[in-house]
This record gives structure tokens, sequence and C-alpha cells, in this order.
């Protein structure tokens, strides 16, 4: 039984299909990478499977269990977890009440703070910030916390929607070096990303979407080596 499984989904922006039919897996312990460009239905996708829109047909099943009608908090408290585009930190509120926020469904408060200690030891620098109002932080900080106050809330599935957008390349380094670190602590990633050579370096297994349509599939070194994901994405 795969982790995550999208069984000919479609979805609509009102009468606008959006999604037209789309079949995925996501295995537990896997990196997989959904690349493609801007407005090809990556985010849509995400969105779709953490409920914040509902497909037109097809089915979402997270372990086993179709998501249908699950609220998102539903979903977060039974593991799966999306680090946003716009990373979504609480500007006016501090790093540590933004990584609380995290844990809000938690009621275990020491393995809380030894998970606290874990995200701070991940990334030092919030460690160094925690009682700076979160947006004050750098872009690439904000991205560290957004990732942080995810993985405070324990997933077995993170969504990362385009967590290098918008950030010098020394911080694109850092935020997958970052990824890598989380997949190898036993975390199952879906990552979305514009960055289609560092998004298949660090992937399993991958995905090409384009307007709406998965035309591609199989290993992240198979797509990597493909004349036409060279052509179209990364600079061949």
């Amino acid at each position: 039984m795969h982790l995550l499984e999208l069984r000919d989904v479609r979805a609509a922006y009102g009468n606008l299909e959006a999604l037209h039919g789309i079949s995925l897996f996501v295995d537990e312990g896997e990196i997989v990478s959904l690349i493609g460009a801007n407005g090809a239905g990556k985010t849509t996708t995400l969105r779709t499977i953490c409920n914040l829109m509902s497909p037109t047909t097809g089915a979402v099943l997270f372990d086993g269990r179709d998501t249908r009608g699950a609220e998102v908090h539903e979903l977060v408290g039974r593991g799966m977890v999306m680090v946003p585009e716009n990373r979504g930190v609480f500007a006016r509120m501090s790093v540590y009440e933004n990584l609380l926020m995290g844990a809000y469904q938690r009621h275990d408060k020491d393995d809380v703070r030894a998970d606290m200690d874990m995200v701070t030891g991940l990334f030092p620098r919030l460690g160094e910030r925690m009682k700076q109002p979160a947006g004050l932080l750098s872009g690439g900080e904000q991205q560290m916390l957004a990732m942080g106050r995810a993985l405070m809330t324990r997933p077995r599935l993170l969504l990362m929607d385009e967590p290098s957008m918008g950030l010098a390349p020394v911080l694109v380094d850092q935020i997958f070096e970052k990824v890598a670190n989380i997949s190898r602590q036993g975390t199952t990633i879906l990552l979305v990303e514009q960055n289609a050579r560092r998004a298949l370096a660090l992937a399993n297994r991958a995905y090409v979407m384009e307007t709406g349509r998965l035309t591609l599939e199989g290993s992240a070194t198979d797509l990597a080596n493909d004349p036409a994901v060279i052509e179209a994405y990364l600079g061949g």
C-alpha cells in the first residue's frame, strides 16, 4: 500500500478544469519530485492532496484511507502537512511561537520540547532568533521556519511547494541540504519545485507535469537523462 495515492484526480476552479486525471503515488521513505513550468498545475495538485481544494472526480488516498470530506486539521493530525509556497509564517509572532503553532494538536509536552530541540539543531539560525518576530527574518530564514513548524507536527508526509523560490543560490543549497536531512530522518516528501535540476538530484522518483496532466514519470536519474526533460527543464 502506498502512503499517498492519487487515482485519476480532476480538480477545477469554477468551470475551468485545472487537473485532468492525475494518477501518482508516493511510498513511505521516498522523496518524489513533481516538476513542470509555472502554471502547469503543481500547486493545485498539492492543494487537492491536502483538501484545500476538493477533487471533482477521482480519489486521494493517504495511508490507504480516502481523504474526501476530511478537514485540513484532521489530515495534519493523521500526519500530512504542507509547507506552502509563500511560507505562511505568522509575521507578528516570534520564531518560538511559530514553532509551537506546529504542535498545537499535540499534548505530549516532553516530546514537543525534544522536537523543538531537534528543529533548532537542524536549523541553528532559528535557535538564535527564537524571540525575534518572524516577519523580520530573511526569506531563507522564513523558509527554514516554515519547514521547522511543519516538522513540529511530526509529519509522516511532508508536502513542499517551491522551497527554493526567491532565494539566493547559497540559500538554495542550504534548503536542499535540509530537505535531504529531513528525508534521512524518516519523513516522506513530495516536493514541488521549478528548479528541476536540483529537484531531480534530490529525489528517488519524479513526475513531469504539463498543463494539468502528468506527461512523464520514472526514476529521478532516468528523467534527468531524458532528452525531452533536458531540453525543456534542464537548459539543454
